[in-house]
C-alpha cells in the first residue's frame, strides 16, 4: 500500500483525476466530441479539490472560470450547416480546388 499511497500522493488522487480528465476533454474536443465539455468539467472538479487541499485562492478561482466556459461551451454546442462554415475549415475534399495547407 505503500507503493500505491506513494504514486496518488498528498492529495488523494484529485491531482491524478484532474489531468486525466482535462486530457481526454482535449482529446474529445480535438475530434469535435461533445462530451469532451463533460470531461472537461469533471477535470475541474479534480483541480478545484486539489486548490482546496493546497489553499490555492488562484487555483479556485481559475477553475471556477474554466468549469463556466466548459458548461456554457457544452451549452451552447451545435451542429452547423456546412454552408455556415469559413472555407479554411472545411476538408479539401470538399474544397478540392483550394486545399487549405492544414487539413
Amino acid at each position: 500500500m505503500e507503493i500505491f499511497s506513494s504514486i496518488i500522493g498528498n492529495y488523494h488522487g484529485a491531482d491524478w483525476a484532474g489531468m486525466i480528465l482535462q486530457c481526454i476533454s482535449i482529446y474529445f474536443l480535438g475530434n469535435q466530441k461533445r462530451i469532451g465539455f463533460l470531461m472537461g468539467i469533471g477535470g475541474n472538479a479534480g483541480w478545484f479539490i486539489f486548490g482546496i487541499l493546497t489553499g490555492s485562492i488562484p487555483d479556485l478561482l481559475s477553475q471556477c472560470v474554466v468549469a463556466t466556459l466548459n458548461c456554457r461551451g457544452y451549452l451552447q454546442w451545435h451542429t452547423s450547416n456546412i454552408e455556415d462554415s469559413p472555407p479554411w475549415l472545411l476538408s479539401h475534399k470538399i474544397h478540392s480546388s483550394f486545399p487549405h495547407p492544414l487539413l
